[in-house]
């Protein structure tokens, strides 16, 4: 292990990146502190929507990517990264989900099996539920067991998570508990 000595910066190192869609490599650098930046050479090669967000792959897993470089990872849904809903869009960490705003600032951590988007100013989270093919073979999945609730955007319980699945209350009583 190399040793900066004192007054120096640490250097970042390399890690490797590709474009979303189309995996032409890309230059990433990891930092100091462990997180993923994109180099500056590699940003104007990234295509970014109105609101300034991309994406890109770090090895196989999809990250948002902002005009700074800067990275968070994204839930992959529906062949790309996860769509903003209420300024938030999920974000992935360890298996478990959780949201971050458009700056890329995780705000709810990553600790639950599954979350829906934000409607309404709640979403719905599960802890305990799995993933199951609608039918064998299929493409698509739905999420099965476990517990139910919903959170505010806040990351706060709005109906605790302790009910089944088919007993959730409808996002209509989570949303109206929320204030909205």
């Amino acid at each position: 292990m190399l040793l900066c000595p004192a007054g120096c910066a640490p250097r970042a190192t390399p890690a490797a990146c590709f474009q979303f869609p189309n995996h032409e490599p890309l230059r990433c650098e990891r930092t100091a502190d462990g997180s993923i930046r994109l180099a500056a050479q590699s940003i104007p090669r990234v295509e970014f929507d109105d609101a300034g967000l991309g994406a890109i792959f770090i090895g196989d897993a999809l990250f948002f990517v902002n005009r700074a470089g800067r990275t968070a990872p994204a839930f992959f849904f529906d062949n790309g990264p996860d769509p903003f809903a209420e300024g938030l869009a999920r974000t992935v960490r360890n298996r478990k989900v959780g949201f971050v705003n458009t700056a890329l600032d995780e705000v709810i951590a990553p600790a639950w099996d599954w979350a829906s988007p934000f409607s309404q100013g709640v979403a719905a989270v599960c802890a305990g539920c799995v993933s199951k093919p609608v039918f064998p073979g299929a493409e698509h999945a739905i999420m099965t067991g476990g517990k139910w609730g919903y959170i505010d955007r806040h990351g706060s319980p709005v109906i605790p998570v302790t009910f089944d699945e088919k007993d959730l209350p409808p996002s209509e009583s989570a949303a109206a508990r929320a204030g909205k």
